[in-house]
């Protein structure tokens, strides 16, 4: 009768089955928590991007107040780690500007191979000054 009666015994059951979900949960947790850090990281780096190709593509702008836009843009994120490894490049060539911003976002669980990049890309015209009686 014994036998049966620690069979059916129940104790404990919560504890191993916290013991078990729990990492489970906390993973999902730092699993979101990482994607949102991403979103954002991705919506800095491609604004600092387009700023920085506004910046150089006035007639007066150039490639150097560009990298100045987009570095000052980005001061907070790398400041507070979200960003690091941030590399600007900006080109003004043949009437047309490029502006593209890589860096890699911080990892909150690192985990072996497992890196999180992003990449902001704009480009567009130059401006160009036309006197009056050039204009069509």
């Amino acid at each position: 009768m014994t036998v049966w009666r620690r069979l059916g015994d129940e104790r404990g059951t919560s504890t191993a089955s916290f013991v078990i979900l729990f990492p489970l949960f906390l993973f999902m947790f730092m699993g979101l928590v990482q994607w949102g850090l991403y979103f954002h990281a991705r919506s800095q780096v491609a604004a600092a991007a387009q700023d920085a190709a506004r910046a150089t593509q006035g007639v007066d702008g150039t490639v150097e107040d560009g990298r100045a836009v987009a570095s000052s843009l980005l001061e907070d994120a790398t400041s507070s780690g979200l960003l690091d490894d941030v590399t600007v490049d900006v080109t003004r060539a043949d009437g047309i500007v490029r502006a593209q911003v890589d860096a890699q976002v911080r990892v909150l669980v690192p985990l072996p191979g497992f890196d999180v990049h992003v990449r902001g890309v704009s480009q567009g015209a130059t401006e160009e000054f036309q006197p009056e009686p050039e204009r069509g």
